[in-house]
């Protein structure tokens, strides 16, 4: 729970089931927990490149794991295009040896 005008800056962790009271300015990179919230320790200064690298490898999982969804989906829908096209094939090949035996009996019904 935040109180009202409470001021959260960068970098700073509120931990859950923390009451922050109202108007209190949370410093950046600090975490404050408990009822009423207090400063539980306090981040060191290579934090922000610390959340950068997460930042960066999250991303790069996260654009990992969506590629290979795409070319899964991707394999699914040429899997399914190429059935579709062969059974396509399969009835024009049926359509054609059809024409070709009415003609065959047309041919024979001439003679």
């Amino acid at each position: 729970v935040v109180g009202k005008r409470c001021q959260l800056r960068d970098g700073c962790h509120v931990l859950p089931d923390a009451v922050v009271a109202p108007e209190t300015l949370v410093p950046p990179f600090t975490v404050f927990g408990g009822n009423p919230a207090t400063m539980v320790c306090r981040l060191h200064d290579n934090i922000t490149a610390d959340f950068k690298a997460f930042t960066v490898q999250y991303y790069a999982n996260f654009v990992t794991a969506a590629m290979k969804y795409k070319q899964e989906r991707d394999k699914d829908a040429l899997i399914r295009l190429q059935d579709h096209q062969q059974q396509q094939g399969k009835q024009q090949d049926q359509q054609g040896q059809q024409q070709q035996q009415q003609h065959n009996h047309q041919q024979q019904d001439r003679k």
